[in-house]
């Protein structure tokens, strides 16, 4: 008896054989070792070790998907089962293979599924336009060769929802794609399958990601067949399984001969995949074109694994070749989960000796998950093609929310040598490519399409590029969010009111001072009602805000974001506008005088309270213009325009010629010639204030007039000083700004667009301040609402040399300089603050600005636009025929703006962009024309010059980024012993060259120009002071000139101080610096923290780079 015996390890084993599965996965542990034992007598049935359990359990997933048997895996009991769950619970989630369901039918369901079948086929005899939707539960109850039977016979149109994907033959003529909802990849597709008039919904799925966010939308009657039941219209039969019903369909249809009234009436037709158009592609590459070069190269049997994130949302719409398998994990969306999938796939296929190739594509965020599985491949001599999508981060959540939060960051790795480490070296390749060039190349290759070896191509797209269907479900998300919130808000009885997106920029806008010396925020909003719960029903649309609700019992308000609590209880306010029956004014009214304020740091927005001073209901409110009110109570003093200007002795002439002179070398918005034809002569005969000039007219000339006044030595400003000279002016402008009525300015105008651009110039230039912030972002808006970001998009029509091209030419030049202008004015608000960017630099299609001289005359130049890689940005101007030197300057300020930008970066993540970018900054110095040679010729007085020595001053501040954050890597490293002499020392040392450039640079500028721009003295300051610090300091082989160098480096301050009372604001700075050193930073008085906070950037830090 004892020979009939068998351990329950070699049970186990040899039943799992003999189910046909030939692997098993996982790790051994100290629990499983004696179990394992019992494996290897098991003829046919092997071990494939994996690094973890987790992986384990993702490569049963993959092997389950592929072969359509059971996956195994051992793990050891406890951590190792623990680590495994979350592959368990993504392939339960998803309907994997289960045990086997032994339930019997009983004569009566087999008769009701009798029933179903016969008013199936009614159904379908009845309808004009009959589809099919295959759904994932299809291939999961091993329907899906049933189905293709039902399909030849009806030849009726087929869709799949994405979780189905390739279970049906996309090249059946009858197939007709995937459907999605409102993000279906072809909307041909979409308009076909919402037009049916019957859809058979076989093995139904309902899960978000699947339905498109629920959007799915059926035109007619629905035929539902779900293993636990079926609908047939509105009749529905509980515990009627769709197996049988299925089965016996198909048996049905092919027995008789169906009166169908169309099988081919959808208009869609069969995606091309070859496209003579991806030949002609250049640039970088993007989400909107990358994926169809992979669909090119897909053949017969192969199997594509997309993980979540842009491969998953930009692979379903691929078109899959006969008999290619496609799987992603749509519905659990656990990153990570298909490199352990893609090792299961491989075993599985070559279990089955399956021809054909296994391609991967991965994000590099959820590449870092799972990677070290990828040595598992190695080891057993697989060959996948794996494609990493290398785009920074994590990209879903960037649009999600938060894009630039360093949360979404993620180390950067060095994949080229990813496959060599993990074993691969000599049996391995690897590829790059950035451009559409490079990824021909690749794909081109012999040994890349014939995937003989194990292979990786990383694909370098930007960080914020993501594919369209990407952005669609996520707005549908929130708008489905919005719907509940609504639904849940009705139960309770609450109303709610949303915060506009154009005033979140408020939010953290105004610092201010406490009673214990304490830095605090205080805001002014306005408000607009959600337009689906309250009047007035014409509001924009509103992305992302803050939401108010409006408790009517307590007769307040609370609000929540990002853990702020906000509470409203001013009850006769709520009780005047939310009064049954009561016509409510329009929120901009109400809320003119509400004032928020933060009793904590900046940045927090915890302990906010709000008081109220609001009008009652039925208060006479004139209408005002949506698109300006949202700054009227920030950007108008209390007090204005109090500070009246006398109408009469007003040079205005001399005013206009000033800001030609002082202001347009720096500021170069207009047309010189075509304004003073307009304006000259003519001035001194308007009033500024009052009808007889245009609103708009008069906005934009006291704002120029803000700023040129500050040149001016006429009589009637004798009174005031320099940098009080235009306070008036701007007063005036600020308060046109802000009682224009909708016919008046209504519409954002280029005019109006230069005023808010001088308007934000002045009232940086004065010192900083939150309302010149607001304006900077009022500005942004503008320009994207004006279009400029894509204003060359398409080329000027007709011949270069007729006057209506030049003039167009000429036109559309001085909107190319409004927004460049608007980009240098949001870098400095920004990164001056260190607050948030208002324009995206990546997302323009515009042109650099051409030379003065060239556009006065009317001479079109051919520009170019800025190129985005910093490795290839001094590119942008090589062999240009645009050579102006302002051009060169904001290439130069896109590599500062960058440079800023690794502060955000971890260590790990730093290391590669630091060196990125120091090459950046190299090849852009070795490509500088001979013209920016500062001993060049060029006299040092003029405008030309003022833009060669910005550019070597920001070309400094470019080299001591890569300094500072060098530094601080080091710093920060394990190895580092920060407090020892050497780095002390090495610390005091950094950035010298840089400071001693900046100095050469103002040693060879005539004192005259320095003012220049009032913005530049914030690069002789430098980042965290540092030139200051390195001036008082001295440099290690210079001797007795510390005194010297910092004596002219405030002499160049106080140059700028006597016209803008931002140089005020650095000699404050640099006079905390020469009496204070890092160390003692925390002993400063409150007066000093606060002109320290209110320019974060130039503010001492004890940490290079911090």
């Amino acid at each position: 008896m004892e020979s009939h015996r068998i351990p329950l390890g070699g049970y186990i084993f040899q039943r799992i054989r003999s189910l046909g599965i030939k692997s098993i996965f996982g790790c051994p542990g100290d629990y499983n070792l004696n179990l394992l034992d019992h494996l290897y007598p098991v003829e046919g049935l092997k071990w494939i070790g994996t690094c973890n359990e987790l992986n384990a359990a993702y490569a049963a997933d993959g092997y389950a998907r592929t072969r359509g048997l059971p996956g195994v895996l051992v793990t050891t009991y406890g951590v190792g089962e623990l680590s495994a769950i979350n592959g368990i619970g993504g392939a339960r989630s998803e309907r994997l293979q289960q045990p086997l369901d032994l339930g019997i039918r009983s004569p009566a369901g087999e008769k009701a599924e009798d029933v179903v079948v016969q008013k199936i086929i009614a159904q379908i005899e009845q309808a004009k336009r009959p589809c099919l939707l295959v759904d994932m539960l299809t291939q999961r109850f091993g329907l899906t060769g049933v189905v293709s039977e039902i399909l030849d016979t009806t030849k009726l149109p087929v869709f799949v929802t994405p979780l189905a994907k390739s279970m049906v033959d996309e090249t059946r003529d009858n197939f007709q794609g995937v459907y999605q909802g409102i993000i279906t990849p072809s909307k041909q597709v979409k308009a076909d399958f919402e037009s049916a008039d019957l859809t058979i919904h076989v093995g139904r799925f309902p899960s978000d990601s699947n339905c498109g966010g629920f959007t799915q939308k059926f035109g007619g009657d629905v035929i539902g067949l779900h293993p636990h039941y079926v609908s047939v219209g509105k009749e529905k039969f509980d515990g009627v399984s769709f197996v049988g019903v299925v089965q016996k369909l198909s048996l049905k249809l092919a027995s008789r001969s169906l009166n169908i009234a169309q099988t081919s009436w959808c208009k869609s037709t069969k995606q091309t995949v070859a496209s003579p158009e991806l030949e002609k592609l250049q640039g970088q590459l993007t989400q909107a074109h990358i994926w169809k070069f992979f669909n090119q190269i897909l053949r017969p049997g192969d199997s594509v694994i997309a993980e979540v994130g842009t491969s998953q949302f930009a692979t379903v719409g691929m078109s899959l070749p006969r008999d290619c398998q496609y799987f992603t994990q749509m519905f659990y969306s656990c990153i990570g989960f298909t490199v352990g999938a893609t090792l299961g796939t491989l075993v599985a296929r070559e279990e089955m000796q399956k021809p054909g190739r296994v391609f991967l594509f991965v994000g590099d965020g959820s590449l870092q998950m799972t990677v070290q599985e990828i040595s598992t491949m190695v080891r057993n001599g697989y060959r996948p093609i794996i494609v990493v999508i290398n785009n920074e981060g994590y990209t879903v959540e960037r649009v999600i929310h938060g894009p630039a939060k360093i949360h979404n960051d993620i180390a950067p790795w060095d994949h080229q040598v990813m496959l060599s480490f993990f074993g691969g070296r000599g049996k391995s390749k690897s590829y790059s490519a950035r451009t559409y060039a490079d990824l021909r190349q690749v794909l081109s290759h012999p040994d890349f399409q014939e995937g003989k070896q194990i292979q990786m191509l990383e694909c370098h797209l930007h960080k914020y590029d993501s594919p369209e269907n990407l952005l669609e479900i996520v707005d549908t998300a929130t708008v489905v969010a919005a719907k509940t919130q609504k639904f849940f808000d009705q139960k309770a009885g609450r109303t709610r009111l949303e915060l506009d997106d154009r005033l979140l920029a408020l939010l953290e806008s105004r610092v201010d001072q406490n009673h214990f010396g304490d830095s605090i925020s205080s805001f002014d909003l306005s408000a607009t009602m959600q337009p689906d719960l309250m009047p007035p029903p014409s509001v924009s649309r509103v992305d992302s805000p803050p939401n108010y609700h409006l408790d009517h019992d307590l007769g307040s308000i609370n609000a929540q974001q990002g853990g702020t609590s906000v509470m409203i209880t001013d009850h006769s306010f709520w009780n005047s506008i939310m009064s049954p029956g009561q016509p409510v004014a329009h929120p901009d009214q109400f809320l003119d005088n509400a004032h928020f304020s933060n009793d904590g740091v900046p940045g927090n927005l915890s302990d906010l309270s709000m008081e109220l001073d609001m009008p009652h209901a039925g208060s006479s409110m004139s209408s005002q213009d949506e698109s300006l009110t949202a700054l009227q109570s920030s950007l108008l003093p209390a007090n204005s325009p109090a500070s009246s200007i006398p109408e009469t002795n007003i040079p205005y002439d001399d005013l206009l010629q000033l800001y030609f002179e002082k202001i347009q070398p720096f500021l170069p918005m207009f047309h010189r010639p075509n304004f003073e034809q307009e304006f000259r002569g003519k001035i001194n005969n308007l009033s500024l204030s009052t009808s007889s000039t245009s609103r708009e007219s008069a906005f934009v000339l006291n704002a120029m007039f803000a700023l040129s006044a500050r040149f001016s030595s006429a009589d009637a400003f004798s009174d005031r000083g320099r940098t009080a000279r235009g306070e008036p002016f701007a007063r005036r402008a600020e308060h046109l700004l802000e009682n224009h009525n909708s016919s008046a300015i209504g519409q954002s105008s280029l005019r109006i667009l230069q005023g808010c651009i001088l308007l934000a110039c002045y009232r940086l230039s004065s010192g900083i301040t939150s309302r010149a912030w607001v304006l900077t972002g009022l500005c942004s808006r503008m320009a994207y609402e004006l279009g400029l970001h894509e204003l060359d998009r398409e080329l000027i029509p007709g011949d270069v040399s007729s006057p209506q091209y030049v003039s167009e030419w000429i036109e559309r030049e001085e909107k190319r300089r409004a927004w460049w202008c608007c980009y240098e004015l949001d870098h400095l608000a920004s990164t001056l603050t260190c607050r948030p960017y208002g324009l995206d630099r990546q997302r323009t299609d515009i042109l650099l600005p051409v030379s003065d001289k060239d556009w006065y005359a009317g001479v079109p130049v051919a520009s170019a636009s800025l190129t985005q890689d910093p490795l290839m940005a001094w590119q942008s101007l090589v062999d240009c025929p645009n050579q102006s030197l302002r051009a060169w300057y904001l290439v130069n300020l896109h590599l500062v703006r960058l440079g800023h930008e690794l502060r955000e970066l971890d260590t790990a993540r730093a290391q590669k962009d630091v060196q990125d970018y120091k090459l950046a900054v190299k090849y852009f110095s070795l490509a500088l024309p001979p013209s920016f040679d500062i001993c060049s010729g060029l006299t040092n007085t003029g405008s030309d010059f003022g833009w060669v020595i910005s550019t070597h001053i920001m070309l400094q501040s470019c080299l001591l980024a890569t300094t500072r954050h060098e530094m601080a890597m080091e710093i920060n490293s394990p190895a580092s012993n920060a407090s020892s002499p050497a780095m002390i020392e090495r610390l005091r040392d950094s950035g010298h060259s840089q400071t001693n450039e900046i100095l050469s640079a103002i040693r060879a500028w005539a004192p005259k120009s320095m003012p220049f721009s009032p913005f530049l003295a914030c690069a002789i300051v430098g980042p965290h002071a540092i030139h200051v610090e390195n001036c008082l300091s001295g440099s290690s082989d210079v001797s007795n000139t510390s005194n010297d160098d910092f004596e002219m480096m405030k002499l160049c301050l106080k140059r700028h101080a006597w016209y803008w009372e931002l140089g005020d604001l650095l000699l404050d700075i640099v006079q905390i610096c020469s009496k204070r050193r890092v160390s003692e930073l925390a002993t400063l008085s409150v007066t000093e923290k606060e002109t320290l906070k209110r320019v974060p950037l130039l503010a001492p830090s004890p940490i290079p780079g911090g």
